[in-house]
């Protein structure tokens, strides 16, 4: 597939996804919350050039013009970072709602109790999936074999235009950036915080290798929370529900905020 080809088609595609996005986040509830406000990165692996956006979502606590003032000491926040998925199609929009469920409020309660030990020493304390892959030494074929219970979540030619691009250039799939799921002992102790947490799919290709992954990681002495979501397949949290809601999607944003919470008390 050409690069022109490539992306008219991610551009189509991502349109399309858009509008279902609108359709899920301001048709349903709760309603998402604003970003507070918007910084542009440059990207750095891309032989093309161009930007990133970052959104940043602050609680009450946060204050934009102290954390600006030269003369002013900088108050330091915790940072919770968002990776959204998705490959060609998405942006870190889509994931608003979750952002508007109790989080900022737990992370005000814990600042004002004096939680947070591990802000100062700007460490990664702990480790939110869900639904993540981790081995793409796996083709798409057998990621599908892996489960008796897949749930088709998504037709091929989209699979196809993800793939091609994001590895049309061949990088190493061993790579623990794209596969930590076959990266040594000792880099998953050093890189991976002590507590996780992991919510998977039953219908999910990518079940198998991530559970696979959980068990590991407990062999390595991690506490890894998390549980399956039954009778749903990949991107199942991201359909839009207009006014019916997603008693499922709520239970699992929920609990990776109460684990966040725990995890956080902890630190």
């Amino acid at each position: 597939m050409s690069q022109l080809s490539l992306r008219l088609k991610a551009m189509f595609f991502r349109a399309v996804q858009s509008i279902f996005t609108m359709l899920d986040l301001y048709l349903s509830h709760p309603l998402p919350q604003k970003a507070s406000f918007t910084r542009s990165i440059r990207s750095t692996v891309s032989v093309v050039p161009g930007t990133i956006d970052l959104l940043f979502y602050t609680p009450p606590s946060y204050n934009k013009k102290l954390s600006q003032t030269p003369s002013q000491p900088t108050k330091k926040h915790p940072l919770l970072i968002n990776f959204h998925g998705g490959f060609t199609l998405g942006h870190a929009g889509d994931d608003a709602r979750v952002i508007s469920i109790r989080l900022h409020e737990e992370i005000d309660r814990l600042r004002q109790e004096g939680g947070f030990k591990g802000l100062e020493k700007g460490r990664l304390v702990n480790l939110v999936s869900v639904y993540g892959g981790v081995d793409w030494t796996q083709t798409r074929v057998e990621r599908d074999a892996s489960n008796p219970n897949l749930i088709p979540a998504s037709p091929h030619f989209l699979l196809r235009l993800s793939d091609d691009g994001y590895l049309s250039t061949k990088p190493d799939l061993r790579s623990p950036l794209l596969s930590p799921g076959v990266a040594s002992d000792k880099l998953l102790q050093d890189a991976l915080p002590k507590t996780l947490v992991m919510i998977n799919c039953s219908g999910d290709q990518l079940l198998a290798e991530s559970e696979k992954f959980r068990k590991r990681l407990i062999g390595l002495g991690k506490d890894v929370m998390g549980y399956i979501v039954e009778g749903e397949g990949h991107g199942w949290d991201k359909k839009p529900t207009y006014f019916k809601g997603d008693e499922k999607r709520d239970d699992a944003y929920k609990y990776a905020v109460e684990a966040l919470q725990i995890m956080w008390e902890e630190t």
